[in-house]
C-alpha cells in the first residue's frame, strides 16, 4: 500500500474525514472496516505533516474506542497499533 500520498496535508485530512464517516454509520461500520481503518491511520501516521500526527493518533485511539464498543475487546486486541 502506498502510504506516499499521506505526506500531503489535504489528503489526509480527506481521509481522516472519511473514516469518521465511515465509523459515525452502524451499517458501515463494520469489524472488517474497523481493521482497514486502523491499518490506515496507522499509515498515516507515519508519512502524514507533523501538525496532523496528534489529530492521526487521537483517530486511531477512537477508531479502537469504537471497535471495542461495537465488536467487543477481542476486536480491539486483534488490530495492529502504529
Amino acid at each position: 500500500m502506498a502510504f506516499e500520498n499521506y505526506k500531503d496535508k489535504q489528503s489526509c485530512l480527506d481521509d481522516l474525514a472519511l473514516a469518521r464517516e465511515i465509523w459515525g454509520n452502524k451499517e458501515r461500520f463494520t469489524p472488517r472496516k474497523a481493521e482497514s481503518i486502523a491499518f490506515a491511520l496507522a499509515g498515516m501516521y507515519a508519512y502524514c505533516p507533523q501538525d496532523l500526527q496528534d489529530a492521526v493518533l487521537g483517530a486511531l485511539n477512537e477508531c479502537h474506542m469504537r471497535a471495542a464498543l461495537c465488536f467487543g475487546i477481542e476486536t480491539m486486541l486483534n488490530t495492529p497499533v502504529a
